[in-house]
Formats: C-alpha cells, sequence, structure tokens
C-alpha cells in the first residue's frame, strides 16, 4: 500500500470511531507524506536550476 493510501485509510478510520490512537497514526502518516511531498518539491526545483559554475576549474 501506498503511504498516501495508508494516510487516507488512518483519517478515514479515525472521522469513523475518533479513537486517539488512529488520530495520531494518521497525523504520523501525515506528517510522512509532508515529507515525501517537499523532498519532491525540493528536487524539481533543482533540476529547473542552471548550474552555474559545474564545469570546475580552467
Amino acid at each position: 500500500m501506498t503511504a498516501v493510501a495508508d494516510m487516507r485509510r488512518l483519517q478515514k478510520e479515525f472521522f469513523r470511531t475518533h479513537d486517539p490512537a488512529l488520530l495520531r497514526a494518521a497525523k504520523k502518516s501525515e506528517s510522512f507524506v509532508d515529507g515525501m511531498i517537499a523532498s519532491y518539491e525540493t528536487a524539481q526545483q533543482a533540476a529547473r536550476q542552471p548550474q552555474l559554475f559545474a564545469g570546475g576549474k580552467k
């Protein structure tokens, strides 16, 4: 199961049961997914930036 699908499953289960343990698990999963998104966005931004001094010394 993917991280996003797992997060959604935990969120749905929490809203169905209002179990505090599920809320903690859903928040932990959401934090993990947020970190994955931030990492992806950072990599995408770096890929778009030109490498100005990447050629080394001449």
